[in-house]
C-alpha cells in the first residue's frame, strides 16, 4: 500500500464516519471530533506500518502489539502450554510399534528392507502415507491418546529397525540391542512373547516420528531431495493440504510458532518428568553413532540431564561402542547437523557460552556418573547374569531356536576375543 493510497484511505474512512454520526443527529462538534479520531486513528496505523505494508508484516506487526499487553500474552503463553499437554499424550506402546513394525514390507511400504531402510525412509513412505486420511500423529491412531513412560531420543538417518530394537531393548529390561534387531528381521513373536512374560507391551513410549503430526510439518516438502536408502528414488511430498507449522510460524510466544509441534520437546520433557517420577529419557544410539551429531539430539541430552531426567542407553553392542569412543571426544555443538538449517540456527542462539556447552557434553557422556558408564564398566558382576539371561530369551524362544544361534554365534567370535557376554 503506497502513502497515497493510504491517505486515500483515512479520507474515506473519515467521510464514512461523518455519514454514520451524521445519520444519528448528533451536533456539529460531535461530528467534527468523530472525523478527526477517525483521521488520527488512521495515521497512527499508518506510521506504525511505515505507511505501507508488505506481504505477512501486518500480522507481525498486530502479534508484536499484542505480544505487549499483559492479557495477551498470558494467553498466548495457556495456548503454548495447552499444545505442550496436547503433545504430552501421544505415546505409542511397546506392542503398538510392533504392530506397525509387523506391517512393514506388507501392508505398508512393500519394499521394506530392516538391514537398510532408516527411520526418515519409513517416516516418509508409511508412517505418512498411514496417516493421510486422518491428517493426525500415528500415536493417536494406534490406541492414543495415551500418557507416555519414556522419552526416546535418536537419529532419523538410524536404520528403523535399530530405533524399534532399542525401544524394545528398554521394555525387557536390556542394555543393548543386537540380537533384538535380528529377531526383529526373523521372528517378531519371540518379542512379543517375552513382553507378554515381563508384561511391558503397555509400556509407552514418546517417539516424534510417530507422535509428532507430520502433517503439520514436514510432509508436504523435501527441501534436500532426500532419497529412498534402496531405492535410490526422492521421497514424495503429501498432498493433504493440512496447513504447515514451524518455529517462526505465528502466532508466537517469546518468538516460537504455538502450533509448531517440533519446538516443545524440552517443556513436553518437563512436564512428563513432573507427573511421573519414573518417566526417563531412552537414547537410542544408531551404529554410525551419529545421534550424538544431531542438533536436536544433543540438545534434548543437555535438557534432560539439566532437569535429572533418568537417561538410559541403549546401543548395538560394547564392542562398537569401543571402537566409536574416540571419535566422540571431538563432538562441538557447533558441528552438529539438522535436516533444517534454521533449527541449528535456532539451537545455536539458545547456547550463550558455546564452550561450556561443550564441556558439559564431553562430562555428560564420558563422566563416571555419564551417559555410557555402564557400558565402560562392564565386569565380572555382569558376566554372572549370564545364565540367568540366556534362561529369560530362550524361554520367549519356545524353541524356536532363534536366541541359540545367536548365542552360538557369538561362542565362536565373542569368546575368542575375550568379549563380554552379549545381554542384549
Amino acid at each position: 500500500m503506497s502513502h497515497l493510497q493510504g491517505c486515500v484511505i483515512t479520507f474515506l474512512m473519515a467521510i464514512l464516519v461523518g455519514l454514520v454520526l451524521a445519520g444519528i443527529k448528533i451536533s456539529g462538534w460531535e461530528l467534527a471530533l468523530g472525523i478527526l479520531c477517525t483521521a488520527l486513528l488512521a495515521a497512527i496505523l499508518g506510521l506504525l506500518s511505515g505507511g505501507y505494508f508488505k506481504e505477512g508484516e501486518l500480522e507481525a506487526k498486530l502479534i508484536g502489539l499484542c505480544s505487549v499487553d499483559s492479557d495477551c500474552k498470558e494467553s498466548m503463553e495457556t495456548e503454548w502450554r495447552k499444545k505442550v499437554t496436547e503433545l504430552s499424550r501421544r505415546g505409542i506402546t511397546a506392542q503398538g510399534l510392533l504392530d506397525f513394525y509387523k506391517k512393514l514390507g506388507k501392508s505398508l511400504m512393500p519394499h521394506y528392507n530392516g538391514s537398510m531402510h532408516t527411520t526418515n525412509d519409513v517416516v516418509r513412505q508409511a508412517i505418512i502415507p498411514a496417516t493421510r486420511e486422518q491428517r493426525c500423529a500415528y500415536a493417536l491412531m494406534a490406541g492414543g491418546p495415551v500418557k507416555p513412560d519414556r522419552m526416546v531420543t535418536h537419529s532419523w538417518q538410524n536404520k528403523f529397525r535399530d530405533l524399534v530394537a532399542a525401544v524394545i531393548a528398554d521394555a525387557v529390561h536390556e542394555n543393548s540391542f543386537d540380537l533384538i534387531a535380528r529377531v526383529l528381521d526373523s521372528d517378531v513373536s519371540v518379542l512379543e512373547t517375552m513382553l507378554e512374560n515381563l508384561g511391558t507391551g503397555s509400556r509407552a513410549y514418546w517417539i516424534c516420528a510417530f507422535s509428532v503430526n507430520q502433517h503439520a510439518g514436514i510432509c508436504g516438502g523435501n527441501p534436500n531431495g532426500d532419497c529412498d536408502s534402496v531405492t535410490g528414488k526422492v521421497h514424495e511430498t503429501c498432498s493433504c493440504n493440512l496447513p504447515k507449522m514451524f518455529n517462526a510460524t505465528p502466532p508466537l510466544s517469546d518468538g516460537r510458532s504455538i502450533g509448531c509441534e517440533m519446538n516443545k520437546f524440552d517443556d513436553m520433557m518437563a512436564l512428563l518428568a513432573a507427573g511421573n517420577p519414573q518417566f526417563a529419557q531412552i537414547v537410542a544410539v544408531d551404529q554410525a553413532f551419529g545421534l550424538f551429531t544431531r542438533a536436536w539430539c544433543v540438545a534434548e541430552l543437555v535438557q534432560a540431564d539439566e532437569t535429572h531426567l533418568k537417561q538410559h542407553v541403549k546401543m548395538h553392542s560394547r564392542p562398537l561402542l569401543v571402537m566409536k569412543k574416540e571419535t566422540m571426544k571431538n563432538l562441538k555443538v557447533e558441528n552438529m547437523q539438522a535436516s533444517r538449517p534454521e533449527d541449528v540456527d535456532y539451537i545455536l542462539s539458545r547456547i550463550p557460552n558455546k564452550n561450556v556447552f561443550n564441556q558439559k557434553l564431553q562430562k555428560l557422556i564420558f563422566d563416571k556418573a555419564g551417559l555410557l558408564s555402564t557400558w565402560f564398566q562392564l565386569d565380572a558382576a555382569r558376566q554372572m547374569e549370564e545364565v540367568g539371561n540366556l534362561l529369560k530369551w530362550s524361554l520367549a524362544d519356545d524353541g524356536r531356536g532363534e536366541i541359540w544361534q545367536f548365542w552360538s554365534k557369538w561362542g565362536k567370535a565373542g569368546r575368542a576375543k575375550g568379549d563380554v557376554p552379549p545381554r542384549i
